[in-house]
């Protein structure tokens, strides 16, 4: 099994025991996919590690804590810690999350 500094997505969901990778924290640049406000004063947010992926990794936050999410754009890099609590056929749940959005070098 790969090094939790090392883990990527695409390792976890094509990995045959995925529930090996339960509890373990993770560190991913992702791209922000879609997101919604839930009415407990929470974000539902979704990210991608490529674009046009269909699986996805998924996380709650508190709406407070993250007020630039509101400003996200579809494709935008965020840095996602957490720990994995769920895998599905085509989703990663994480809990204890933090967000950081990142910039990417102009090109």
């Amino acid at each position: 099994m790969a090094e939790t500094g090392t883990l990527v997505p695409s390792e976890v969901f094509e990995a045959r025991r995925k529930t090996a990778y339960v509890g373990k924290e993770v560190d991913w640049a992702l791209r922000f996919a879609d997101g919604h406000e839930e009415p407990s004063g929470y974000a539902r947010v979704l990210f991608r590690s490529r674009p046009n992926e269909l699986s996805y990794v998924a996380v709650t936050v508190p709406r407070v804590d993250y007020p630039w999410l509101a400003g996200m754009r579809r494709g935008e890099p965020v840095q996602v810690h957490g720990c994995i609590t769920e895998i599905g056929s085509r989703s990663i749940e994480l809990t204890g999350v933090t967000l950081m959005p990142l910039v990417e070098a102009a090109h």
